[in-house]
């Protein structure tokens, strides 16, 4: 399908040739439709095996398909400067950092955060299976949606002064 060159550059972006011509090891994980690839996999772009799992491909070699296969690379954490660094000095004026801002609404936002403290998910759960859905639609925010509940009525239960 032509997408040979695609998955030879993911490659070198994934797995650099180094000083000593051998190429670099990166802690990586692949994922995406390109990602369930034995291609993807033959050139260690990602590290399962399609056969061995029984993966997929349709997604990517469909005939009807002009656009080249989504390969989502992450990095380790600690390799990711260099990474980006490495990519931007090689394809100087064909590559560009891309990002984007995720808005939460209240239940995602109180999920989130709960997660990052290490709550369980069972709790989480219990506490966001609670809450109203918001909509930003609406105009309502958060506290006035939770001060509409009758279990809520007549509590205070933020420090006074304080909002959402």
């Amino acid at each position: 399908m032509g997408f040979s060159s695609y998955f030879l550059v993911v490659r070198d972006i994934v797995h650099p040739e180094g000083e000593d011509g051998r190429r670099k090891k990166r802690r990586i994980c692949g994922r995406g439709s390109g990602a369930a690839s034995l291609v993807a996999y033959c050139l260690e772009i990602t590290n399962v095996c399609p056969l061995k799992y029984n993966l997929y491909f349709e997604r990517f070699l469909n005939p009807e398909r002009i656009d080249p296969p989504d390969i989502d690379i992450d990095f380790a954490w600690d390799e990711r400067d260099e990474v980006l660094d490495e990519v931007l000095q090689k394809f100087q004026g064909h590559a560009a950092m891309v990002c984007n801002h995720v808005f939460f609404k209240p239940r995602m936002a109180i999920r989130e955060t709960a997660k990052a403290f290490g709550l369980p998910d069972h709790e989480i759960s219990e506490v966001t299976g609670r809450l109203p859905w918001v909509s930003r639609n609406e105009g309502e925010g958060l506290e006035t949606c939770l001060r509409a509940l009758p279990s809520f009525r007549g509590k205070e239960f933020l420090p006074p002064g304080r909002r959402f």
